[in-house]
């Protein structure tokens, strides 16, 4: 707990220090993707992460697919006019595809994808999707992860991901196999 704490307050002192925050906004009652980037907007947030767009108002029953694709591309407008970064997260299905609307993926400019396999649990690494990269090449690549900790970070030379090794050209070649799904 003192440990968690201290490390906090140095978190909090380098946010101070770069001229940044960290906010949390939890809203009391549903809200529209619309009512909450207005409501964030006096705030001049550089990126904003929502959490996750299945729940947002007004995007359940049979046409939940389309009023998810309505999210994406309001957010898309939103974020070009107000030079802001909208991070939408997305449930995937255990195949690794966008549920409920395929549309989310048309409307965003880059899009990451991942599922925890028991795999990359023993291995500590996960494999990153990168289906999508506008006026960039899509590539995947891979991620170390200590779930342990909440932390993600990039592999360091050697790791499983180095492409001159054994292991790591296997993995290279399965990555590439999902630029084809």
């Amino acid at each position: 707990k003192v440990k968690g704490k201290r490390r906090y307050a140095q978190y909090v002192k380098q946010l101070k220090a770069s001229g940044t925050r960290y906010s949390i906004f939890d809203p009391d009652e549903d809200m529209t993707v619309e009512e909450i980037l207005f409501a964030l907007k006096p705030y001049g947030y550089r990126v904003i992460i929502i959490d996750y767009i299945s729940l947002l108002k007004g995007v359940d029953g049979e046409d939940s697919w389309a009023q998810l694709g309505k999210v994406a591309r309001f957010c898309k407008v939103y974020a070009r006019v107000h030079n802001v970064v909208i991070i939408l997260l997305a449930q995937l299905s255990d195949e690794g595809k966008i549920r409920y609307a395929k549309s989310i993926l048309e409307h965003a400019s880059l899009a990451w994808l991942w599922t925890i396999t028991d795999e990359n649990r023993d291995t500590g690494l996960m494999e990153i999707k990168q289906p999508k990269a506008r006026n960039l090449e899509p590539f995947p690549f891979q991620l170390a992860h200590d779930f342990a900790h909440m932390r993600v970070r990039d592999l360091e030379s050697g790791e499983g991901g180095d492409p001159q090794t054994d292991e790591g050209k296997e993995r290279g070649k399965k990555l590439d196999n999902y630029l084809e799904d």
